[in-house]
């Protein structure tokens, strides 16, 4: 999935250090470079975008199952075309088709029923062997609500998550507990040692700060079955 923002929208330097954000000696270029990594992390992480956001997407196919859209928590689906295996022959979706044979299953997590009954009447599904396109394209929104986006939970996770990218830019004045954040399983200094937790690995990374981020956020995960 690409990421469709190159900046940082959520996060600024007032959210930051209200809710604990250390900046250190960075640059302001350096900061909003950690923030926006920070909300593409969480994208990545939520499988949601973090604002109301157009995005096209191409899909095979499947017989009997709904599409499966890249991004989550869908708002409406704005266009449809269907694809012939003739990339030439395609048909695409009047506003009356939508209404009434494109319907939006899980708005959560981004299943689309499209009935091709408009695009069997224009006379579209070929090859005549084939009644079925090749491959629909689709226009949609989808994003989380700024109210969502704006709760402490997700503005404490992804000031943590800005912390551990600021930690590795600066890292005069601040520091990550390993370097690259890295999990840290078993630990041992003078004589003492312990076995910590497994940790499992989330797109904000492996160690215990980035459990916390995604435990943070947990519940707003948008969860994209393969197929039915």
């Amino acid at each position: 999935m690409d990421y469709p923002y190159n900046s940082n929208f959520v996060l600024t330097d007032g959210v930051f250090i209200a809710y604990g954000g250390r900046t250190g000696t960075s640059t302001q270029a350096q900061r909003n470079a950690a923030y926006q990594i920070a909300e593409a992390q969480m994208s990545e992480y939520l499988h949601a975008l973090l604002q109301p956001t157009i995005v096209t997407g191409t899909f095979l196919w499947a017989i009997s199952d709904p599409i499966v859209t890249d991004w989550g928590r869908l708002l409406s689906v704005k266009a449809v075309k269907a694809i012939s295996g003739d990339p030439t022959i395609t048909y695409d979706y009047t506003a009356t088709d939508l209404e009434h044979y494109v319907i939006i299953r899980n708005a959560t997590f981004g299943y689309v029923d499209i009935s091709l009954v408009p695009v069997v009447l224009a006379g579209c599904a070929v090859p005549q062997s084939n009644l079925y396109p090749y491959q629909i394209q689709m226009v949609y929104e989808s994003g989380l609500p700024t109210a969502t986006v704006c709760q402490p939970n997700a503005l404490l996770a992804l000031t943590m998550a800005a912390q551990i990218t600021l930690n590795e830019i600066d890292n005069l004045t601040l520091a990550n507990e390993a370097m690259g954040d890295v999990g840290v399983q078993s630990f041992s200094t003078q004589g003492y040692s312990e076995i910590r937790t497994a940790l499992g690995n989330t797109a904000f990374g492996n160690s215990a700060k980035s459990q916390k981020i995604a435990q943070l956020v947990n519940h707003l995960k948008s969860r994209v079955a393969l197929r039915f």
